[in-house]
């Protein structure tokens, strides 16, 4: 194997261990209570954002390697918001709630509020 075949395989191995770390969410720091109604519209908008990011990574040859990375990292984040809203909004629609209450790490928090507010 040559000299440039192991940083590139070193490179994809380091690549996989940052995107497990960026699935798992941290400590929870803030508690979000949405209703079924808001979370629809905002899911949309987060699969929107999930789809967009996607597109940048894979359509952006230009992109330099720390950007390609902040971007990777934020669309895991966005991820997570994602399967929270999600996991949420069925159980609440399960159980004839009309509201629910999201339990957010600081990331996810962050991610959500640019999202609620767009």
């Amino acid at each position: 194997m040559s000299r440039k075949e192991n940083i590139e395989k070193n490179m994809e191995f380091l690549i996989k261990e940052l995107q497990k770390e960026w699935d798992v969410s941290k400590e929870t720091k803030h508690r979000v209570t949405i209703s079924v109604k808001d979370a629809r519209s905002i899911r949309i908008r987060v699969q929107q954002q999930i789809a967009d990011m996607g597109e940048m990574l894979h359509n952006q040859s230009d992109m330099s390697f720390k950007e390609s990375m902040k971007l990777c990292r934020a669309n895991y984040v966005t991820l997570r918001v994602a399967r929270k809203l999600i996991a949420g909004q069925n159980a609440a629609e399960e159980s004839g709630e009309v509201e629910y209450t999201i339990a957010f790490d600081k990331e996810e928090f962050r991610s959500f509020r640019k999202l609620a507010a767009e």
